[in-house]
């Protein structure tokens, strides 16, 4: 039950984030008997959500969609009785005594714990002015945006796995589909790889980067440089596709927590930060592999270590003692 005191509503933990890792802890405090909030300013399932196929989580041995992987998150969470509160918080404050949320209503929350659980944004395709063509030639997501490049040119930049799913699941929709990478080799599973190599729909340009954007008010191609060479070449594609890998979610924390050079949150193996009252879980989380199942863990973990720290160290009246 959520207790409001002078306008503030208190409670033991705010899980603050609704993908995979979020939801899994949400379900584990659910079921521990924490008095919690789940926070997501989202699209349940966060990055999960647009991806075409999730085809490696242990016990769905058949390949689903990430919305109907995210569906069943929510649908999980309405079973127990709870579901997401629709709300960006955007102000952490930590004082002896608890830590004051602030959402961008300005409704103020006081938690005794918090699992940061904010996944990670898409990497800007790196060229100049490129942000003007998004929703007019550029995307960031192949399962949100391939249908209105049907029988189309496009091209995808990026050499991870997230770049080669793109290219296959785009190679279905499209006529032509151009991967560019800037290595000579792809960083991709294998098994991604070959699908590439056995797909006649890919046209695989190595080591290639994007130099500049064509079009006035949409994209009509994209020019390509050679790393090694500096030829440059124009792609007359109507679509750029852009998987160069994710930014963590982690200004939230920044000067409270511990975070390594790339932005992500440094945690012990029982997902604390360096801060006592907060864990991390997820992909924002400084961790090396980014994959639902791991984030379903470091989630599951969180949440079981925030119920024990609750236990021992936290109750309502110390929460009420805050710092304004």
């Amino acid at each position: 039950m959520i207790e409001e005191k002078d306008g503030m509503k208190m409670l033991e933990l705010a899980i603050i984030g609704g993908g995979p890792a979020g939801y899994t802890a949400a379900i584990y405090a659910k079921r521990g008997g924490v008095d919690f909030i789940l926070f997501n300013d989202g699209i349940a399932g966060g990055q999960i959500s647009t991806t075409s196929h999730l085809e490696n989580y242990p016990g769905i041995p058949e390949p689903i969609s990430g919305m109907e992987f995210s569906q069943r998150l929510v649908k999980h969470a309405e079973n127990l009785g709870f579901e997401a509160e629709q709300s960006l918080i955007e102000k952490l404050e930590v004082d002896e005594n608890g830590i004051t949320l602030t959402d961008e209503d300005d409704e103020v929350y006081r938690v005794g714990m918090v699992i940061l659980a904010t996944g990670a944004v898409s990497r800007p395709l790196p060229i100049e002015g490129a942000a003007s063509y998004v929703g007019r030639g550029l995307s960031y997501c192949a399962t949100c945006d391939g249908n209105f490049y049907r029988n189309r040119d496009v091209v995808v930049v990026g050499g991870g796995d997230t770049g080669l799913e793109e290219a296959l699941y785009l190679s279905r929709l499209c006529r032509k589909v151009y991967l560019i990478h800037r290595r000579h080799e792809f960083r991709a599973v294998k098994i991604l790889q070959w699908r590439v190599a056995a797909d006649p729909n890919i046209e695989v340009l190595l080591p290639n980067v994007p130099h500049r954007v064509i079009g006035e008010s949409n994209v009509e191609g994209l020019e390509i440089k050679n790393v090694e060479t500096g030829e440059l070449r124009t792609l007359e594609v109507t679509g750029i596709f852009s998987a160069l890998g994710v930014v963590p979610n982690s200004e939230l924390v920044k000067g409270i927590c511990d975070l390594n050079n790339g932005g992500y949150v440094i945690t012990d193996q029982r997902m604390f930060t360096s801060n006592k009252r907060i864990l991390a879980a997820g992909d924002v989380v400084a961790s090396p592999l980014r994959q639902v199942s791991v984030g379903v863990g470091h989630g599951a973990i969180a949440a079981e270590q925030a119920r024990l720290w609750i236990d021992e160290h936290c109750n309502i009246d110390a929460l009420r003692k805050h710092k304004s």
